[in-house]
């Protein structure tokens, strides 16, 4: 695949190979290595034009941290910032110190339990996959093409 993709974009212009890495699914094998992760491969149309928000895009925090307020807040100097509760106490978060995404990412697969979100298409990936990638690499308000027409989450 990624030959492939060399051809279209050129090499060149390839910005990360990320892994997605799930702790569960894959198989339980005691003849080969089980399968525990995909390679997501990022390239731009060339190499000065693209978009990356890697905080938008980075992990937040822990959730067995605490509970989180569930929407930003703005303090007295302008800064945007999340409570989380733990402990007994409130801890803020504040969004321009968010780290930048790691080139793994560690986002469970959709297990077969889960109705809400399952549709039973053989390689259905997480909304939470496909928003952090959204998120990554484009703007609010810019358009996203589905070429797989919806199969599966898109």
């Amino acid at each position: 695949m990624r030959l492939v993709l060399d051809e279209i974009f050129g090499k060149e212009n390839i910005k990360n190979e990320i892994i997605w890495y799930y702790k569960n699914g894959g198989g339980r094998s005691t003849t080969w290595f089980n399968r525990k992760h995909d390679t997501i491969f990022w390239f731009s149309k060339n190499q000065n034009e693209y978009i990356y928000n890697g905080k938008d895009a980075g992990e937040k925090r822990n959730l067995d941290e605490g509970t989180f307020s569930g929407y930003f807040k703005t303090d007295e100097d302008g800064r945007r910032y999340q409570e989380v509760r733990a402990n007994g106490k409130i801890y803020k978060y504040y969004t321009d110190e968010l780290k930048n995404a790691d080139d793994v990412w560690d986002i469970g697969i959709i297990s077969q339990r889960d109705l809400t979100e399952r549709v039973d298409y053989p390689t259905q990936k997480p909304e939470k996959l496909l928003e952090r990638i959204i998120k990554a690499s484009s703007n609010e308000g810019d358009l996203v093409a589905d070429f797989f027409c919806g199969s599966g989450t898109t």
